[in-house]
This record gives structure tokens, sequence and C-alpha cells, in this order.
């Protein structure tokens, strides 16, 4: 019987930074991806950075390849991202089970002809409108990557004012749902500490903030929101969340108590995400076929109406009922 081992597709909503340009109507990531693939006949043309004088240990990122959807061209497209560190010592393991030691070797990687390799993290992607399903690769040094060679790309081939991008992770209504089940918000608590600058727009930070340094000598403070008769509001805890999420957030901890007792501590598992098996051949190489078959039903999946009459996405790829949160606990 095959090997199988879990991938991990996740969806993200890609956010071009506009700034205050309210006129700002976002071109659809499929179709700026088709412009790129007509222009573009190298993969060194889809490099970020742009391969010149490249320093050892820079991490580098293109896109492989780009194609639509096979059988329905304009619903969506996909493409293989590949990840690496430039001019890297590796270490090298021979797996002998035998030996007292693990027999590691540290160096450059050649090939039979003595010629420099790299070693290459790929994962696939599917677009369609402002969504993005990424299958999931720790060792590919983390989508931010991703993000600045689809901005570059896209500035270079499609549009050279457009802004850069910011690939943000999606919460569904199972959240709400989880609330609602639970009777409500009971309490929320938050811890604040050190004093690293404060995100820009904040719903509590900027006041807790105020309320820590009123008191000389103190690294942290503690808040907590208790309801008495009734239940605190649930767009208020999914803020404080969000808050929490954000990559520069100082807020350290984060407790949502239900009435029933639940605690939600991490949005986690309200992430839109999606959990597959793929096969392992013999020679240990991934049914690819697979991946990519699971990201396209994923993306059907999350643009299916429900029993109770919602979806993730509408049919052109824009959300419809979800909330943003910026990436940032793993």
């Amino acid at each position: 019987m095959a090997t199988k081992i879990k991938r991990n597709l996740i969806l993200k909503f890609a956010r071009f930074r506009v700034g205050r340009r309210h006129d700002f109507t976002p071109p659809a990531l499929h179709e700026l991806l088709l412009q790129v693939h007509a222009q573009t006949t190298k993969f060194s043309q889809r490099h970020f950075p742009p391969p010149t004088a490249l320093p050892n240990g820079q991490q580098c990122v293109f896109i492989k390849n780009i194609a639509p959807r096979t059988g329905k061209p304009n619903d969506g497209v996909i493409f293989e991202v590949c990840a690496y560190t430039y001019g890297l010592e590796q270490d090298q393991f021979r797996p002998d089970f035998d030996s007292s030691d693990p027999d590691i070797q540290t160096g450059r990687v050649h090939d039979e002809e003595g010629e420099i390799r790299e070693i290459l993290h790929t994962y696939r992607c599917v677009a369609l409108g402002q969504a993005l399903i990424v299958e999931n690769n720790r060792g590919a040094g983390g989508l931010q990557y991703l993000s600045h060679l689809l901005a570059h790309l896209f500035n270079r081939y499609c549009d050279d004012t457009l802004p850069g991008i910011e690939l943000m992770d999606v919460v569904t209504k199972d959240l709400d749902h989880t609330i609602e089940a639970g009777g409500g918000v009971q309490s929320i608590d938050l811890k604040l500490v050190d004093t690293r600058p404060l995100p820009k727009r904040t719903f509590v930070t900027k006041r807790m903030n105020d309320l820590r340094e009123s008191v000389p000598g103190a690294k942290q403070l503690k808040i907590s929101w208790v309801a008495e008769d009734s239940v605190l509001s649930a767009e208020a805890a999914v803020k404080v969340a969000q808050e929490w999420s954000h990559k520069e957030s100082p807020l350290e901890a984060l407790a949502i108590r239900l009435k029933d007792g639940q605690v939600i501590s991490s949005l986690e598992t309200y992430r839109a995400k999606r959990e597959i098996e793929v096969q392992v051949t013999p020679e240990g190489a991934l049914a690819v076929s697979e991946i990519e078959t699971g990201l396209w039903h994923y993306l059907d999946e999350l643009r299916m109406v429900d029993s109770k009459g919602w979806r993730v996405l509408d049919d052109q790829g824009n959300l419809v009922q979800a909330q943003l949160v910026p990436s940032k606990r793993r």
C-alpha cells in the first residue's frame, strides 16, 4: 500500500496596500498572473530578487510555471513556487542507522558534473480574484517572500503603479458560530508587554499602553472585560483577537471566555484551511497531481453555499462572509 502524507492548504486574501487611495479597484490575481505568463519565457524573469549579483545567503523565490484551470480558463490559475537560499552551505545527512553517530556532511551540493546545486522548497498555489490558496511548505521561508515576488512581477509586467501586497489570513464564520453556540462572550482577558512601537491602527493597544505608562516601572498590564447580566459584544471580541494576531502587536496573551466555559486563546482553529492526503511513490516523489486536484476542490468548496445560506468566496473569488486577520501566530 502506498505511503500517504498530509499537506495543508491555506486560504489567503491578497490585500493591496492602497493607503488612502479610495478610488482603487483591486485587479484579479489570476488575470495579473496570466499577464505575467504571457510576457515571460524564462524562469529568471519570474525570480525575486532579480538574479543579478546575488549575495551568498540571499533568500530567493521564483515561479516555475503558470497555467489556467484545465477546461475552465476563466476559473482561476495554478502556479508553482520554488524557494531557496542562494550560495549557502547545506548540512547533508546519510541515514545510516547502524552508525553510532549521524553521518552529517556540511558543504555545497554538487551534481555528477561537479556543478553546484541549490536545495529547492516547492509549493503550489491557486489564484482567483483576490483569493489565493497556498500549499503550506514550512521549509520555503515564509509567505512574505511570495507577497514580495507577486508585487515585483505585477509591477514589472502588469502595472508599475500597483502597490505592495499583504497576504492576510481568513477567519471563517466558524468563530461567530462558536461564540453563539457557547452562549456569547463572558469575558475578554488581554496582556500587554514591553514598549515596542505600536501599530498605527489599534483597537485597544494604545489605551492599554497609556494605562501601563501611568504607573512608573510597570513592564506589563493585564486587563479584563467581564459581563454580568448579559454578554459582551462578539464583534468587539473579534476585533481584539484581530489586533492580537497582528505581527506588530505587543499584545502577549489573549483569552476569550464563553458562557459555557470554553476559552478561545488562538484563531488558528478558525482560519480557513484544509488538510489533504497525498500519495508518496516508492521512489519518494509526491503525487503532485493529487495536490493540484486538492487545491481546485478546495476552491470549489469555499464557493459552495452551506445549509445556513453562506459561503466564504463568491464565484469570482471575492470574500463573502469572513474576516481578515494579519498573519502572525503559528
